[in-house]
């Protein structure tokens, strides 16, 4: 009998240990940056049309992180116009703190309210890189913006925000930008605003639109 119930014992208990493991596994998240805005001005004053936006390319220079467990490990980086975080996805009011404290004010981010769990944020610089002439690659950065993953029915979904942004329509962010030099980390003069849109049944893309 005592052998019997050392023998459960040890089930429930691997049993719990399998169901953690995977309530925490890694996962590649990704979010992927849609160009669709009829014109976009570079920092040498030279507009990249839609057609264009097949070469755009992003990066974004997380500063700051927020996760659910105190030491979880990440990897953030990007290739092409998406960004990959190598991240577990565990929903936490503590990540949705974050979040929050972050940007201050709910209106700051595309969905115009607080979120009430997220799985990990970020704080940082992004990064538009669109097609430059005579092999000039440009660079406009949008400094001190908020990316976070969060949950919604079947999907994971993501919030974009900035602490220097405004919401200025359901789902549209409108941001300050400013050109800096790629190789170089110089900040430059001011650049037109840009537009952000997260679409409603694309949980997993952001637009950059016309403001």
């Amino acid at each position: 009998m005592q052998k019997v119930i050392i023998s459960l014992i040890t089930f429930f208990v691997l049993q719990s240990s399998i169901f953690s493991q995977a309530s925490f596994t890694y996962r590649d998240n990704i979010l992927e940056f849609k160009m669709k805005a009829d014109h976009f001005m570079s920092s040498n004053k030279i507009a990249a049309s839609i057609k264009d936006a097949k070469n755009m390319t992003i990066d974004f220079w997380a500063y700051t992180r927020c996760f659910t467990k105190r030491h979880q490990y990440t990897s953030v980086y990007a290739k092409g116009d998406k960004l990959y975080v190598y991240s577990q996805r565990k929903g936490s009011k503590k990540v949705a703190h974050c979040f929050t404290d972050w940007l201050k004010d709910g209106g700051t981010n595309s969905f115009k309210h607080n979120p009430s769990k997220l799985n990990f944020a970020f704080e940082g610089d992004l990064f538009i890189m669109p097609p430059g002439t005579n092999g000039f690659k440009v660079m406009i950065a949008v400094q001190d913006m908020v990316l976070a993953q969060g949950h919604a029915g079947a999907s994971n979904n993501w919030w974009i925000g900035g602490v220097h942004c405004k919401n200025i329509s359901k789902h549209r962010l409108e941001c300050p930008a400013t050109n800096a030099r790629v190789g170089y980390g110089e900040w430059g003069y001011n650049l037109p605003p840009v537009c952000f849109k997260r679409r409603h049944n694309h949980v997993h893309t952001i637009e950059i639109v016309d403001c």
